[in-house]
This record gives structure tokens, C-alpha cells and sequence, in this order.
């Protein structure tokens, strides 16, 4: 993994800074996944410390159950960790997954918790890929959470009524 953006443990960045250390084009990026993870499943990160390499990193959990963890890089790149867990392997293996990621679960040593893998945020197909296996770990509500309530209001808002 490369080394982290926010390396000083005295000093805690604000989500709002780590998304504005991510560099163009990949920006876009952390916000789609930030986004989906809020108004999918109601989560925002928490700001958590690792260590001095990687510093700090946003960690996404549902039920106390990891989900992901987001590094912003020392570069402005973006990395992410999503631990496959054995009961969900073959489930991802059958997924449309990008190469990168595909490979990354193929070459993955599995360990009693999962297959680890530490994926680098480099295009939106691995966007996709992240929310995938997210899904397969934990399947999003039934009912959308409050913020995908509030955005789809607006765009119904938005959109002219259709006639008849």
C-alpha cells in the first residue's frame, strides 16, 4: 500500500479535508463511493487512526461488521481494503468484477476472516466493483435511508410531470 496522506497523529483531518487531498481525475471518485455508502446504507466514515505509514483512514461498518476502509494517498490517489469474507468468496468470484479487482480476490490469501483485499481506487469500474462486494457482505436495507429519500424528493421535484 502507499503511504498515506494524513500521517500526523496529532492532527485529525475533517472528511471534508480528506476529500479535498484526493487529486483529479480521482476525486469524483471518493465522493461517488462516500455518497453511495451514506445514502445507501445511512453511513458516514469514521475517522480512524491506523498507524504511521497509512494515518488516518475513513472506516465504513454496519452493525458492527466492517464494510470497507478508505485511505487517502500520500499522492492524492485513493485506496481501499474490503475483507471477502469465506462465506461470500465464491458469490464474488461470480460477480462481473473488474481485472484489477478480480485479480486481487484471485491472488488474496485467505485468512479465518476473509480474503483481504487492498484495492487502488484508479478508475469508477473499481467504484463499482467496491460497492459489489459490499453488497454481497451485507445487503443494502430494504428501505432507502433518509438521504437517498431526500435526493430522489428533489429529483422527482426537479423533472417535469409527464402528461396523461
Amino acid at each position: 500500500m502507499t503511504l498515506g496522506a494524513w500521517r500526523r497523529h496529532d492532527a485529525p483531518p475533517t472528511a471534508a479535508a480528506m476529500a479535498d487531498g484526493i487529486s483529479d481525475p480521482r476525486r469524483p471518485m471518493w465522493i461517488e463511493l462516500t455518497r453511495w455508502l451514506r445514502e445507501t446504507y445511512g453511513l458516514e466514515g469514521e475517522l480512524t487512526w491506523t498507524d504511521e505509514e497509512t494515518g488516518w483512514v475513513l472506516r465504513y461498518r454496519r452493525n458492527g461488521k466492517a464494510l470497507t476502509t478508505l485511505m487517502p494517498g500520500e499522492a492524492g490517489g485513493i485506496g481501499a481494503l474490503v475483507v471477502v469474507g469465506p462465506s461470500i468468496v465464491d458469490a464474488a468470484l461470480a460477480a462481473p468484477l473488474s481485472e484489477p479487482t478480480r485479480e486481487a480476490l484471485e491472488v488474496a490469501k485467505p485468512y479465518a476472516d476473509g480474503r483481504w483485499l487492498w484495492l487502488k481506487v484508479t478508475e469508477p469500474r473499481i467504484v463499482e466493483d467496491i460497492e459489489t462486494l459490499i453488497r454481497l457482505k451485507s445487503p443494502p436495507p430494504r428501505r432507502p435511508r433518509s438521504g437517498a429519500v431526500d435526493a430522489a424528493a428533489e429529483e422527482l421535484e426537479r423533472e417535469p410531470a409527464s402528461p396523461g
